[in-house]
């Protein structure tokens, strides 16, 4: 039976970054690494965007960058200037071909292509069957979506369609990117357009639906199609790719310090519906599970009994649950009373309590606080009874 100090059981963008964040750390040169490329995986074609203020592991890839925002909610349009940071996009073919040369050029990391099969703990060490045959190591890092929390009051669907596309005549603003564009939109309550413009006449442009249900596929076709007609006033283009799916937004079982099967979802799952955040917290998690590990602790080291940003998105995802909040409303309040900046930097994790007061007295009152209350009650519940 093989045995490895670390296995990471998918090849998507988070485990690929958390190879390459282990194959820059030269102390973990020693370290035996498996990274096992699913055979049902495929290659996506949606770009990976991100914020960032300082030049970063990418900037080698990053095919372009944007400065200004768009957001249009229900007070028209606000372009948005988000220095010190920087939008930037890295088109995914590029990024697994940047990915592949670190990873093929690291000694103690090799790569398996099969079909994956199921994880678990014997004796405490964990396993993982791979083409039918049971492979062992210390740590076991799993991609895809981490276990829904027994507690999980809603859970909602981000379903999306991106087309790219390549204009006849120039229609984009190459220097703006469109964060979040309610105009338009048939669900004007919960859906919204986003827009990736690298040049004049090329784009990418993704309607994306919040909904307790994904739409019929083909409606997503007839919104884009009515976008780049009516609101682009783009009529004469063709589809160079297209690209759809469906993320489940709900709150999630945490991974826990002694964990040796560890989600690399758990900690950067995506439940808010901004753009960036995922692969920007993505390479967060990686670069905290390789610190870690370098200095021989649990990958997940212990957490703050109260962990507040993961108590504010299970507060905002109740929001978008409730009957009486539009995604749209809530959004237009975000955007329009707060510097993007401020923003930024409370997705980032970084703001002080302070800040984050001033953002949610901009939001619905009655409701936040109605909500927090009764996640409060419920937080305090499970605490009490787990002792």
């Amino acid at each position: 039976m093989e045995h490895f100090d670390y296995i990471i059981a998918g090849a998507g963008c988070a485990g690929r970054s958390l190879a390459v964040h282990l194959a820059h750390t030269r102390k973990l040169a020693g370290k035996e690494i498996l990274l096992i490329e699913d055979s049902t995986e495929t290659t996506p074609h949606q770009p990976w965007c991100f914020w960032e203020k300082d030049p970063g592991l990418f900037d080698e890839i990053v095919t372009h960058y944007w400065s200004k925002l768009a957001f249009t909610g229900s007070e028209g349009q606000q372009v948005l200037n988000i220095a010190p940071y920087h939008y930037k996009m890295i088109p995914a073919d590029q990024f697994y071909t940047f990915t592949d040369k670190i990873i093929t050029a690291a000694p103690n990391v090799s790569v398996r292509k099969g079909l994956i099969g199921s994880t678990f703990l014997t004796r405490g060490k964990p396993s993982i069957i791979l083409d039918g045959k049971r492979l062992t190591a210390d740590y076991v890092f799993k991609g895809g979506m981490p276990p829904v929390a027994p507690w999980s009051a809603h859970t909602l669907v981000r379903s999306f369609r991106s087309w790219h596309v390549e204009a006849a005549i120039p229609c984009f603003n190459p220097d703006v990117a469109t964060l979040m564009d309610f105009k338009g939109a048939p669900h004007h309550d919960s859906g919204f357009f986003y827009t990736l413009p690298y040049s004049s006449t090329k784009a990418v442009v993704t309607y994306t639906l919040i909904a307790a249900k994904a739409a019929a596929s083909q409606l997503y076709d007839d919104v884009l199609q009515r976008y780049m007609q009516q609101q682009l006033k783009c009529r004469a283009y063709r589809i160079t790719n297209s690209e759809a799916g469906n993320i489940p937004m709900y709150e999630y079982l945490r991974t826990q310090p002694g964990d040796r099967i560890i989600y690399l979802g758990a900690d950067v799952h995506d439940i808010r519906a901004t753009g960036g955040y995922t692969f920007r917290f993505i390479q967060r998690h990686s670069q905290h599970i390789a610190r870690q590990l370098l200095k021989g602790a649990p990958p997940m080291e212990a957490g703050k009994v109260f962990d507040r940003f993961r108590f504010y998105d299970s507060v905002f995802l109740r929001l978008l649950a409730l009957p009486g909040i539009s995604g749209k409303g809530l959004f237009s309040r975000l955007f329009q009373k707060n510097p993007p900046t401020r923003i930024l930097k409370f997705l980032d994790h970084e703001t002080s309590c302070w800040e984050e007061l001033r953002i949610f007295t901009t939001l619905h009152k009655r409701a936040f606080a109605t909500e927090t209350f009764r996640k409060l009650k419920g937080y305090i519940s499970s605490t009490v009874k787990s002792f």
